[in-house]
């Protein structure tokens, strides 16, 4: 999202594309960069839970090492792509069996 000034908020991610109209549904999307491709998201994060599994690595205070595991649900914020929901979404699909 955009101020006033037209820069975008610190909070979004550095990917992420200015708001346009959807061709299809007309409803505001961006655009994110993913698998070296344009892929339309809905304009507006949703809040969601995100799983993250890992290890959590690092030294303790006196040098020791410290590690556990950190797999754990995230309430995050995240954009939905807009294929899941443009009720016109079938025509900009890719077309790679055709």
């Amino acid at each position: 999202m955009q101020d006033e000034a037209g820069s975008k908020p610190e909070s979004d991610p550095p990917n992420l594309g200015d708001i346009v109209a959807c061709r299809g549904c007309g409803k505001p999307i961006r655009f994110i960069k993913y698998n070296d491709k344009p892929h339309p998201v809905d304009a507006m994060p949703a809040r969601g839970f995100v799983w993250t599994e890992g290890k959590i690595e690092r030294a303790t205070a006196t040098g020791h090492p410290l590690s556990c595991q950190a797999s754990h649900w995230t309430l995050s914020k995240t954009y939905i792509s807009h294929f899941a929901t443009c009720p016109k979404a079938d025509e900009f699909r890719s077309r790679s069996n055709d």
